[in-house]
């Protein structure tokens, strides 16, 4: 094979070699590039090896391949669709589905199941792949662990709320939170986001409904008192509401409210603080 497999093979077809049916597809480490549908809607073949030395996967080059029951692919750099349908079998760990290789098989988060509510993805996974929690309509958690590359509309018209985003971060793609209503806590700063290579429409959404609390740091700066989520400066000594849980709580617009013996000022509220979350009173003071 060359280094660059480019030659799409047709819907529906089988790979013959020798006048024999291929069955395993196990590809040589002579392989460096895998182009766009290369083997999108092949049949028979049921256990596919892609080597480390593959170093690019184009779109949807193993889409739509009904017999793959057995995937084991590289577990680094690779952040869009190559896989359309997962028809093959998956390691199932917390309410989602996994695969990779023998030496990491958590290594690409594929599926959410719909009925998880809290994702908590493995701390070896590396990639969330295409629309991985694509309409998963009772997720209201993720945390995210120690992923490095979000493939594009990753949280696609999910209910999703809240999203603890990693440092490790290395790649976001295109609009990963379309069509749904998140406040993303990431701990980077703003100016270290801009520094990366991220897809520049990753924070878009058609409602523009994306709020994200950058130098987000759990039980530091984002802190939960009295059933009121608060983002915390240090150093200025204020403190922002983020949202209301579970419709409890009562927040003083204007005043203040002590955390670890220090006084802060609220002076402000974020967008989506007020969104489908009812707080049990609120008092606006002067100035």
């Amino acid at each position: 094979l060359p280094n660059t497999i480019s030659a799409p093979f047709m819907s529906g077809a089988k790979l013959y070699i020798d006048g024999k049916l291929i069955t395993e597809l196990v590809l040589p480490d002579t392989v460096t590039n895998i182009g766009e549908y290369v083997f999108d809607g092949l049949t028979g073949v049921s256990k596919l090896y892609v080597p480390d030395t593959v170093l690019s996967i184009g779109y949807n080059a193993f889409a739509n391949m009904p017999d793959l029951i057995d995937v084991r692919v590289p577990s680094y750099d690779y952040y869009d669709n190559f896989f359309s349908l997962y028809t093959f079998n998956m390691t199932e760990y917390n309410g989602a589905y996994y695969f990779g290789n023998e030496a990491n098989p958590y290594a690409y988060l594929a599926k959410v199941d719909n009925n998880t509510t809290d994702l908590v993805v493995h701390e070896d996974t590396l990639v969330i792949v295409y629309r991985a929690a694509f309409e998963t309509l009772n997720l209201k958690t993720a945390d995210l662990g120690n992923v490095k590359y979000i493939g594009n509309f990753a949280f696609e018209s999910s209910t999703v709320e809240d999203v603890w985003m990693s440092s490790e971060l290395k790649y976001v793609g295109y609009r990963i939170f379309e069509y749904s209503k998140v406040q993303a806590y990431l701990p980077l700063k703003e100016e270290e986001v801009a520094e990366l290579e991220w897809n520049s429409g990753w924070d878009n959404n058609s409602e523009n409904k994306v709020e994200v609390i950058y130098g987000a740091k759990l039980n530091d700066n984002i802190v939960t008192l009295e059933g009121i989520r608060y983002y915390l400066d240090h150093d200025k000594k204020e403190a922002g509401i983020l949202k209301g849980i579970n419709g409890e709580g009562h927040i003083d617009i204007g005043g203040s409210i002590t955390y670890n013996d220090v006084k802060y000022l609220i002076t402000k509220v974020y967008a989506y603080s007020y969104r489908e979350f009812n707080y049990e009173s609120v008092t606006f003071y002067n100035g």
